[in-house]
């Protein structure tokens, strides 16, 4: 009997391993939609329009978006696998699945006329039977750039962020029960190849989406390489990832598949604030093999503040960093305000949005505006300094920001533009 051997890639292996949620997905059988896309002159009268009194420009410059957006819908080649219509990243004759998100973010708001959202239906289409998706997809010949080894062949795990807002804002739950499969298959398959034995996370800088920010150790390509580093990014990107398939089981009664995320995220939030935060500096950082942190500041700390980790006591030290202007975010209400030029001149806080170098949002209704205040404030305090006032206080100084004195139990000492930091931003 000849005996015949035949060398196997990953590739192959991948499918004697197939993840059943991805056997479950519907997208790699899903029939090829050839709709021609609508153009953006007629499709302007019926996308949200905005006024804003004064502002000409930035309305222009909102409509130019758009144009730029339907200008760069695309009809999907059958024959790479490729299942419905979508927006090009429009860079390199790639599909991205991190700028495909974002651009979701905003193409939601235009699903009366185009359904955006369907742009990440083509990454679950070409989803490999273990889980993977590759991160960059040529829409042309339909070649993965990179191969599943590759540190930055996938990521950052964001899509079922994406597909969770767009259910929020539609309640289309046909979608999320068809979404649901692939993406609880691609998070299984980054936590099995995307994680360090103590359960953190890595990425590179193609991976996480921030190429040109160099954070590993001396001697690594930052594009390309994790340096043996736990990213804070990446690590608490799968917190929001965990949380919102979590939601998405229990909207579809499928709590059964998610017992796992649901002891991971309370694990990762605990790893990330007993191991990633600095107390001397007050910020999370990237976390070496040897067990220190780095000292870059990344902005990718920030998603601590976007899955909300971050425990109260750390948020004021954790959002205020050095600049020239304050910064103070709260609920739906966001102002620039400039420190005065004299060391004794108190800052100025209006509420008109005129003038003072303020530019006020619109904030959200006052019981839930008054509901973020107090969480910014902490336990027991008062974050209108028992005057019922509109302003909250600034608890990591003691000040009032509207320039009434601070509750009992904090210090009461007025805050001059010296005891500031020169950028504060106070999270919702």
């Amino acid at each position: 009997m000849k005996r015949i051997t035949k060398t196997i890639d990953m590739y192959d292996i991948a499918a004697l391993t197939a993840n059943p949620w991805a056997e479950e997905s519907v997208f790699p059988r899903k029939p090829v939609d050839l709709t021609p896309p609508p153009k953006f002159a007629e499709s302007r009268d019926r996308l949200p329009a905005p006024h804003w009194e004064g502002h000409a420009d930035t309305i222009a410059c909102y409509w130019k978006a758009w144009e730029l957006a339907f200008g760069n819908l695309r009809i999907p080649e059958a024959k790479i696998g490729f299942v419905s219509p979508y927006i090009d990243t429009a860079f390199n004759g790639c599909i991205f699945m991190w700028d495909s998100v974002f651009m979701l973010h905003f193409g939601r708001y235009g699903s009366a006329v185009f359904n955006f959202q369907q742009t990440l239906d083509n990454f679950y289409a070409r989803q490999h039977r273990d889980g993977f998706i590759c991160r960059e997809i040529s829409w042309s010949d339909g070649a993965e750039r990179f191969e599943r080894n590759d540190v930055s062949s996938t990521g950052p795990n964001l899509m079922p962020w994406s597909e969770w807002e767009y259910y929020l804002n539609t309640g289309d739950k046909e979608r999320l029960a068809a979404v649901f499969p692939p993406l609880l298959a691609y998070t299984t398959w980054f936590r099995k190849w995307r994680s360090w034995p103590d359960g953190a996370y890595f990425s590179s800088g193609w991976g996480c989406g921030m190429d040109n920010q160099p954070r590993q150790p001396p001697g690594c390509k930052p594009a390309w390489e994790h340096g043996f580093m736990s990213w804070i990014d990446t690590t608490c990107q799968q917190i929001l990832a965990n949380r919102y398939l979590i939601e998405m089981a229990r909207v579809l009664g499928r709590e059964q598949d998610v017992a796992a995320l649901v002891e991971e995220t309370g694990r990762l939030a605990a790893h990330v604030n007993a191991k990633m935060w600095s107390g001397k500096k007050k910020f999370y950082f990237d976390r070496f093999r040897d067990g220190t942190l780095s000292d870059v500041k990344t902005i990718g700390a920030y998603w601590a503040l976007i899955v909300d980790i971050v425990p109260p006591e750390r948020r004021m030290f954790f959002s205020c960093t050095d600049g020239t202007m304050v910064l103070e975010l709260y609920a739906s209400t966001l102002r620039y305000r400039r420190i005065g030029d004299k060391e004794e001149t108190l800052l100025d806080f209006k509420t008109d949005g005129h003038g003072g170098g303020d530019h006020v949002l619109p904030r959200l209704p006052r019981s839930s505006q008054r509901r973020a205040d107090r969480s910014l404030a902490g336990p027991g305090a008062d974050p209108y300094g028992g005057d019922g006032g509109r302003e909250p206080l600034c608890p990591q100084r003691g000040r009032a920001a509207s320039g009434s004195l601070p509750a009992a139990g904090w210090n009461r000492k007025w805050h001059r533009a010296r005891d500031l930091p020169r950028w504060c931003l106070l999270p919702a």
